[in-house]
């Protein structure tokens, strides 16, 4: 499962309009600004680790998570890994 959760890369992603097109920050309930499409879109192990092998970051949001281009051969054995992750945050 580490080996999984350190090699393979997964999307989050987030979508709002809580920015104008300057870049200013609004809120979604103010009609006097419109509002602009804002994707923050990042791909990585949720387990990242640093030149000497150690952690440095982990990443993980069921609420970000997006779809994955998980290789079909590995699939079913990432899942397990990651649900196991999951389970154990």
């Amino acid at each position: 499962a580490y080996e999984l959760l350190t090699t393979v890369e997964i999307t989050h992603s987030s979508r709002n309009t809580l920015y104008t097109r300057e870049g200013a920050p609004r809120s979604v309930y103010d009609s006097s600004s419109a509002p602009a499409p804002f994707e923050l879109v990042h791909t990585h192990p949720v387990i990242q680790l640093d030149e000497h092998g150690r952690v440095d970051k982990v990443v993980q949001s069921e609420t970000k998570r997006g779809v994955c281009a998980i290789p079909f051969d590995i699939y079913d054995e990432f899942m397990e890994a990651y649900e196991l992750w999951t389970q154990l945050c």
